[in-house]
């Protein structure tokens, strides 16, 4: 795979532009991932993903931290993918994580090939993201998994079912 692809900014048609997502600094380090190129993206690499629908506030509000931590891992050369994932957009997709995804945003560290997930829990900031991605990326999470598990559920825009 070519390096920009590992950054995050790919070209092409396995790049998605998105005018939801223009203006925001270090949008250009998240993939947007929709239903043609979520299954190429996922099946080779581990990834961050927030999955939103744009007409939630709160999805609205979480893309400049979460571009930010984006940014942050592609200065740092760190593998992650970050990726997007519009749910009103490729509800297929978002269909497969129903029993995670219970509002907008919601944010699932998922390993490469789908087989396995963490739900992140915490605060929505820049700093919040990238630590404890570090810490799943170094094994660490289990403790912190455990932490999250008691944080009060971050403000979202509930689903329809």
């Amino acid at each position: 795979m070519a390096e920009s692809q590992i950054a995050g900014t790919t070209t092409g048609t396995s790049r998605v532009h998105s005018p939801w997502w223009k203006g925001i600094h270090g949008e250009e380090h998240v993939v947007k991932l929709n239903s043609s190129n979520y299954d190429k993206f996922i099946s080779e690499r581990n990834a961050f993903i927030m999955f939103y629908a744009q007409w939630c506030g709160h999805s609205q509000s979480s893309r400049v931290p979460f571009a930010a931590a984006a940014a942050k891992f592609a200065r740092e050369g760190n593998s992650i993918l970050v990726g997007a994932l519009d749910c009103e957009e490729s509800k297929g997709i978002c269909a497969r994580y129903r029993d995670r995804i219970t509002g907008f945003p919601t944010f699932l560290y998922v390993y490469a090939e789908g087989t396995k997930q963490h739900s992140y829990r915490n605060a929505r900031t820049m700093d919040e993201f990238h630590s404890w991605i570090i810490d799943l990326q170094n094994h660490q999470h289990e403790h912190r998994h455990h932490e999250h598990d008691q944080d009060p559920e971050q403000p979202s825009c509930k689903t329809l079912t």
